[in-house]
């Protein structure tokens, strides 16, 4: 290779690397602004997941057997249990039958109550969630009351059923939450990946 040739190859990889260097440096930023906020969101979701698990207090594992063994539930606990059915097991059909065998039966429920992870709400499972959530406010007995007046309500009938009515509603605003927050986390992680790749590059253009 003649000394013009092997200059012009060099001015070529200085060129690639200086812009691989700007291009790296502006994906920092935004990868850094990306991750702020998703932080801030997660942040602001802390309230709500700290409710729905004080909510759980009033969940008893005698309160689960005791409505498993319901045959003609009352319509505020069909209507809770199915909303949290919702939210714990992935399908559309709610039968009675249903949430008693799918939800009700799990030994674990109110660890897994507990433990649940929000971001892996799907869209599908809260949209389900809050039709049976709008029917249950539209009920003559719910209908306009707000929400403590409705979780009082609700309490008449029972007291885990409150519980679990509190933690769907928790659940729900995490769920709002958590929706705005994964798209930042995933592009937040792709960028963070290509960067990952150019540094790569980079680093073999200037050895």
């Amino acid at each position: 290779m003649t000394v013009t040739a092997q200059t012009e190859v060099a001015n070529e990889q200085s060129a690639i690397a200086n812009k691989t260097e700007k291009e790296l440096a502006v994906s920092s930023v935004e990868i850094k602004k990306i991750a702020e906020e998703a932080a801030i969101a997660v942040a602001a979701a802390e309230p709500a997941l700290a409710k729905a698990k004080e909510a759980l207090l009033l969940v008893t594992k005698p309160d689960m057997v005791e409505m498993k063994a319901l045959n003609s539930p009352s319509a505020a606990i069909k209507s809770v249990c199915q909303i949290v059915f919702h939210y714990m097991v992935n399908q559309a059909a709610d039968d009675w039958s249903d949430v008693k065998l799918k939800l009700l039966s799990n030994p674990s429920l109110t660890e897994d109550l507990k433990n649940k992870d929000m971001s892996k709400i799907t869209a599908g499972q809260a949209k389900r969630a809050k039709e049976r959530m709008n029917a249950l406010k539209k009920d003559p007995d719910y209908k306009g009351k707000d929400p403590e007046e409705l979780n009082e309500a609700i309490k008449k009938k029972s007291i885990a059923t409150m519980g679990l009515f509190m933690w769907a509603t928790a659940t729900e605003e995490c769920y709002e939450i958590f929706r705005d927050v994964e798209p930042k986390r995933r592009k937040a992680e792709q960028m963070a990946e290509k960067s990952e790749k150019s540094a790569k590059q980079l680093k073999e253009i200037k050895e």
